[in-house]
C-alpha cells in the first residue's frame, strides 16, 4: 500500500485491490494525472502555412534610349543579341527567362513603355496595293523558271517598299495620290521579295510616307493587315524561382499611339529608332511568301516555302494549307492531304487564333524577351515592390482536447486533495508515506525482536524477515509498563497478536515501549 504511488505492480496484490479501495483510487490518480502532460503535445498540430514579406528594391527595366545595344553602327544592321532573341520567342511560342534579381520564390510587377505591333484590316488602296502585289507572285516565279504553273499564294509578307516604278517621273517617290496601275508591281516582287538583301526595300521606309509606320503588309487566306509599331504601356508580373524567373501570364499592355519607323540619319531619336530595329527583325523572320503550285498537267499540288521562316515558327499554326483553290483546279481530296501535313501539335500553337493577333503577341513576346539579355537593362534600374513568400509553420492546438485533458486532470487532482483534507480531520495527525517510519513509530516488544540485526533502512533483508506477514491493528497484550484503564494502543504486530480496530475505538497512538 505505502509503495503503490511508486511501484506499479502494487496494483496487482489482489488483497490490496480488495481491502483498500480508497488507496487504491488514490494511488492510481497518482499514476494517471502526470498522464495529462502527454495530452498538449498530442493536441498540437503543425501546419505548413506561408507569409508574405513585402519590400521595396530596385529590379531590372528596359532601355530602349542606348541605340548601340540595338543595331551594329554599319549599315543599320539589327544586332545579333535581338536576332536571337527573335529567334528563340518565335519558335517556342514562349518567353525567355531571364536570370533572377531579387530572392526565391518572390514576385514583383512593372510598368515600363515597348514597341510592339498592331495589325489592322488593311482597306482601300492599301488592300489593293496588298492584292496586286500577291497577284504578280505568279507572274514573276513563271518568268524566273521559265515555266507556266499554277501558283496560289498562300501567305505572303513584304515590307511596302515602292521602288521601281514604271512610268512615273520619280523611280522612288510614288506620285500623290498614288496610281496603283502604273507601277511595277514584277520589280517590287523581285527586289523586296525574292532579292538577295530585302534590307535595301526596308531602308526606304523613311522616305515613303503614308506607309512609313507599316513595317510590312500581310496577306494570308481573307486576312489583309496593315501592321504598324505602336509606343504600348507594358504592365508585367514576373516571379522567380531558383536561378531564374519568368513572366507571368497573362500580362496587360495599351497601345499608346503609333511610332513612325526612324533611322539614325534621318532621326536622332534612338527610342524611336531602336523601336524601327525591333520592327526590321520581325519583318526579317516574317517576310517572304509560301505558295501552292501545280506544274503542267499534274493534277496535285506542292507546296513551296520561298524567303521566309514563318514555317519555322510558331504562326505555322495558323496557316491554312488546305484552303481550297478552285474546283476546276484539282481534286478537292487534296487539301485533306496537304492539312495533315501539319503535325496536330504545331497547329495547336496557334490557340485557335488568325495571323494578327498572332503577330502582335510575337511583336510584346520578344520585348518582353530582352528581358533574358542583361545588356538590355537599364543601368539605373526602377523601384518595385517584391512580395516574397516564405514557408513557416503554424502551431496549432485542438482545445476541446485540451481543455478536457487538463479538466480531468484539475478534477482528480482537486478530489486527491479533498481526500486527503477528509483523512487528515478523521486521523488527526499527518504521516508521510514511508513504510519503515510508521513501523517504526508504532514498534512493539515482538518487531523489537524481530527486527534484531536487522536495519530498516538496509537495502537487502533476509528472506525470513520479507515472509513474515504483518497485520496493523489493536494489539492484544499492554505493553510493559502499562497502567491499568489505559486506552489499548495499536501497531504493527503478528497477525495472532493483533485485533481489528473498531470504528470510534478509544486508542494510545505514538507510544513507545
Amino acid at each position: 500500500m505505502y509503495d503503490a504511488t511508486g511501484n506499479i505492480f502494487s496494483f496487482a496484490n489482489g488483497e490490496f485491490l480488495w481491502r483498500a479501495k480508497v488507496a487504491i483510487l488514490v494511488a492510481a490518480i497518482a499514476w494517471t494525472i502526470p498522464l495529462a502532460a502527454l495530452v498538449a503535445p498530442s493536441t498540437l498540430t503543425i501546419v505548413p502555412s506561408t507569409q508574405d514579406v513585402v519590400y521595396d528594391t530596385k529590379v531590372p527595366v528596359l532601355d530602349f534610349r542606348n541605340l548601340s545595344t540595338y543595331h551594329l553602327s554599319y549599315g543599320n544592321v539589327v544586332a545579333p543579341a535581338v536576332q536571337r532573341i527573335v529567334a528563340m520567342t518565335s519558335s517556342a511560342a514562349t518567353i525567355p527567362p531571364m536570370r533572377t534579381t531579387v530572392a526565391s520564390n518572390a514576385s514583383y510587377t512593372i510598368r515600363f513603355y515597348g514597341p510592339s505591333l498592331k495589325c489592322d484590316p488593311a482597306t482601300g488602296l492599301t488592300r489593293q496595293f496588298i492584292d496586286n502585289v500577291a497577284n504578280s507572285v505568279p507572274r514573276f516565279l513563271n518568268t524566273a523558271v521559265g515555266a507556266s504553273m499554277t501558283i496560289f499564294p498562300i501567305y505572303l509578307v513584304f515590307a511596302p517598299a515602292f521602288v521601281p516604278l514604271a512610268n512615273s517621273g520619280d523611280a522612288r517617290f510614288p506620285p500623290n495620290p498614288p496610281n496603283l496601275t502604273v507601277w511595277n508591281y514584277t520589280a517590287l516582287v523581285e527586289r523586296c521579295i525574292f532579292g538577295v538583301s530585302k534590307s535595301m526595300c526596308i531602308e526606304s521606309w523613311p522616305l515613303l510616307p503614308p506607309y512609313i509606320s507599316f513595317p510590312f503588309l500581310l496577306r494570308a487566306q481573307e486576312e489583309r493587315l496593315a501592321c504598324s509599331i505602336q509606343n504600348t504601356s507594358y504592365v508585367v508580373t514576373f516571379r522567380s524561382d531558383g536561378d531564374h524567373q519568368t513572366t507571368l501570364h497573362p500580362s496587360t499592355f495599351q497601345w499608346e499611339g503609333r511610332v513612325d519607323l526612324l533611322y539614325p540619319e534621318y532621326d536622332g531619336h534612338s527610342t524611336r529608332t531602336n523601336y524601327s530595329l525591333m520592327a526590321e527583325a520581325l519583318t526579317s523572320l516574317l517576310s517572304g511568301i509560301v505558295v501552292k503550285y501545280r506544274d503542267g498537267g499534274d493534277i496535285s499540288f506542292s507546296l513551296l516555302n520561298l524567303q521566309t521562316q514563318v514555317m519555322e515558327t510558331a504562326l505555322i499554326g495558323a496557316l491554312n494549307i488546305s484552303q481550297a483553290i478552285s474546283a476546276n483546279w484539282g481534286p478537292k481530296d487534296q487539301d485533306a492531304y496537304w492539312s495533315s501535313r501539319i503535325a496536330e501539335q504545331d497547329r495547336a500553337l496557334a490557340r485557335n487564333m488568325t495571323l494578327g493577333p498572332l503577330v502582335e503577341e510575337l511583336s510584346r513576346n520578344v520585348t518582353l524577351g530582352l528581358f533574358s539579355d542583361s545588356r538590355f537593362w537599364s543601368k539605373n534600374g526602377t523601384v518595385a515592390t517584391v512580395k516574397q513568400v516564405q514557408s513557416v509553420n503554424r502551431w496549432h492546438y485542438q482545445k476541446t482536447n485540451l481543455w478536457l485533458a487538463y479538466s480531468i486532470a484539475i478534477s482528480a487532482a482537486s478530489f486527491s486533495v479533498l481526500l486527503g483534507i477528509r483523512a487528515l480531520r478523521l486521523n488527526r495527525a499527518c504521516h508521510d508515506t514511508s513504510f519503515s517510519s510508521t513501523l517504526a513509530t508504532t514498534r512493539n516488544a515482538t518487531l523489537d525482536q524481530l527486527f534484531t540485526c536487522s536495519s530498516l533502512v538496509k537495502e537487502h533483508m533476509d528472506d525470513e524477515l520479507l515472509k513474515t506477514k504483518l497485520l496493523f491493528g489493536v494489539l492484544k497484550m499492554q505493553p510493559s509498563g502499562a497502567e491499568d484503564g489505559d486506552a489499548p494502543r495499536v501497531a504493527f504486530g503478528l497477525p495472532e497478536e493483533i485485533t481489528k480496530l473498531q470504528r470510534g475505538q478509544a486508542i494510545v497512538r505514538d507510544r513507545q515501549v
